[in-house]
C-alpha cells in the first residue's frame, strides 16, 4: 500500500534535470494558468496566487490583473520560454 501510494503522488519528472531557472518556467506558467482561471469566474484566493508568483521570476508591477487578451499572450510567451529551459535543461 505504501509503495503505492509513493507511485501515485510522484511529483518530480526525471524527464529533465532540475535547474531554478526550469522551476521559475514552470511556476511561471503556472500563475499564468491560475490567472485565466480566475478571469473566467472560479474563486481563487489572493494567498494562492501571491503563493505562486513568489516562485516566479516576474516583475512585481505584472501582479496586477491583466485583460483576458493579455493573460493569454503571457500563457503563450510562458509556454515558449518553458520550451525554451526544457530544450537547454542540461546546461542549466
Amino acid at each position: 500500500m505504501i509503495h503505492a501510494e509513493k507511485t501515485v503522488s510522484k511529483k518530480c519528472s526525471t524527464t529533465y534535470q532540475w535547474s531554478p531557472y526550469l522551476k521559475a518556467a514552470i511556476h511561471t506558467l503556472s500563475y499564468w494558468k491560475i490567472q485565466l482561471s480566475q478571469l473566467r469566474g472560479k474563486a481563487i484566493s489572493q494567498h494562492t496566487l501571491q503563493k505562486v508568483f513568489n516562485h516566479t521570476t516576474l516583475e512585481e508591477n505584472l501582479r496586477r490583473p491583466l485583460p483576458l487578451e493579455g493573460v493569454i499572450q503571457k500563457i503563450q510567451e510562458a509556454r515558449a520560454a518553458l520550451r525554451d529551459v526544457q530544450k537547454h535543461h542540461i546546461e542549466l
